[in-house]
């Protein structure tokens, strides 16, 4: 469910990065990548977390513009799979993937959409607040099941010493 949600954000996002990224004539005096994505995520009321990454990628996988969603510090970039960006079909389904940074241990959810021209917008989401969920929900449902358990046996332990006293 959290990953799906991070898919629809990215879905959500992948038209008005691409706008930001491929405008050729900026309208606010020659703003950078960043604002104008910044300014588009306030307009379309879109909720990219923190540490996102945009880009705009030519045929060949290199990348020409690109815009973070780091703040505080500079967040790793992900890795771009190559069969994501060579000849997307037009029309395509763009189909999420998870991909790793290419330096350290983040795990990015990333849609690459082609925007014409042989280009290809890409839009990747952390998933650290998706695996942190995920580990506290294993660590609370092993404790509750510990507890079930030793519940179960205390009471097993009660009603089978009550039931046979008399015996």
């Amino acid at each position: 469910f959290l990953v799906d949600r991070v898919d629809d954000q990215l879905n959500a996002a992948t038209d008005p990065v691409a706008a930001g990224l491929t405008r050729t004539a900026p309208r606010h005096g020659g703003e950078p990548a960043e604002d104008a994505i910044a300014r588009l995520r306030k307009q379309h009321g879109l909720s990219l977390p923190d540490g996102s990454y945009a880009a705009l990628v030519n045929g060949r996988g290199r990348v020409r513009r690109e815009a973070r969603f780091a703040f505080g510090q500079e967040a790793p970039r992900p890795e771009i799979p190559g069969e994501l960006i060579r000849s997307p079909a037009p029309n395509a389904e763009s189909t999420p993937t998870t991909t790793s940074a290419v330096s350290g241990e983040t795990e990015y959810r990333l849609i690459a959409k082609p925007v014409g021209e042989g280009q290809t917008v890409v839009v990747a989401a952390p998933l650290a607040e998706v695996r942190a969920t995920q580990r506290r929900l294993v660590l609370i449902a092993g404790v509750v099941s510990g507890l079930v358990i030793v519940a179960i046996g205390v009471a097993a332990c009660w009603l089978t010493r009550r039931e046979l006293r008399p015996l």
